[in-house]
């Protein structure tokens, strides 16, 4: 699959895996998302567990939480409008699947994902909508867990989804101005000629 997305774009494409079997994790120290992305270039696979995320809203994206923790925020949420802090609260959706573990890297996928100049997604856009007839998603969120959410909406709503990221991306993941995210579900109905 991933020789499939090298034909689109020629980038470093990463696997993720969301597993309900319960793996020990390849690293014992607290990260960010967008940290896992980059590590899991040099050390693939990379397995990680609830102990390697200390965000309760990372939790509750991967279904580890119940609610969403709005003091977490990098934003007051008293001092924006109830119905938008209501808009920015429901469009958050946790994973709609049961996991325990994330392999990042590996060898089996539910999502691909990378970081891709703009013109780049056109082709991989135009090809899913010849396929499905469908258009693909952006998201642009007030958050920083926009990396996790672009995956976690990718694999929940099995579409391509691009994000511009967020600063915190930009900084931990060492991403550059000029890329945004994508994320493809590994759909075979895409990936056949």
């Amino acid at each position: 699959m991933k020789e499939r997305l090298k034909k689109f774009a020629s980038i470093h494409w990463i696997g993720i895996k969301f597993s309900e079997e319960e793996k020990e994790s390849t690293i014992d120290e607290q990260i960010s998302f967008c940290d896992a992305l980059s590590m899991s270039i040099v050390n693939s696979p990379l397995i990680l567990t609830s102990k390697n995320f200390n965000s309760r809203n990372m939790h509750y994206l991967l279904g580890w939480k119940e609610e969403l923790n709005l003091n977490d925020f990098e934003f007051s949420i008293e001092n924006i409008d109830k119905n938008i802090s209501d808009q920015i609260i429901s469009d958050i959706k946790p994973l709609k699947k049961k996991i325990k573990s994330i392999i990042v890297n590996g060898y089996e996928a539910d999502v691909f994902t990378g970081f891709i100049q703009p013109e780049a997604v056109t082709p991989i856009f135009k090809e899913w909508y010849y396929k499905t007839g469908k258009l693909p998603f952006y998201r642009l969120s007030p958050i920083s867990l926009d990396c996790i959410s672009c995956i976690v909406e990718c694999f929940n709503e099995n579409y391509p989804v691009f994000s511009f990221g967020c600063e915190e991306s930009r900084k931990h993941g060492n991403i550059s101005r000029d890329r945004l995210l994508i994320a493809i579900p590994n759909d075979r109905k895409f990936f056949i000629d």
